[in-house]
């Protein structure tokens, strides 16, 4: 299915920020990454296959919820809209 080999693409894409070791990122994200993205990405496309809903945003948004934690802390007053822009520019690329 094309919609998967696209969340394989962003998956990829959303791994290499995390794993870019940015020295401004949240401390957590080493742990973040396999412990809570990636939990949190396949519980929600259960949830979305159950559910029928679409599995391709519910994945997408699953993945990017805490982008933002890849270049800075969460405690920043401005993470909401940080993950916002990284999210939107990774999906305009991407999806």
């Amino acid at each position: 299915m094309v919609f998967m080999e696209e969340l394989n693409i962003l998956r990829g894409k959303v791994e290499e920020l995390y794993n870019a070791h940015n020295p401004n990122a949240d401390v957590w994200i080493d742990w973040g990454y396999p412990n809570h993205v990636l939990v949190v990405a396949r519980l929600a496309e259960r949830i979305a296959r159950a559910q029928q809903a679409n599995e391709r945003l519910v994945v997408a948004g699953a993945l990017l919820h805490d982008i933002a934690d890849t270049v800075m802390a969460r405690k920043g007053s401005t993470h909401e809209a940080e993950s916002l822009k990284i999210a939107e520019r990774l999906l305009r690329e991407q999806l």
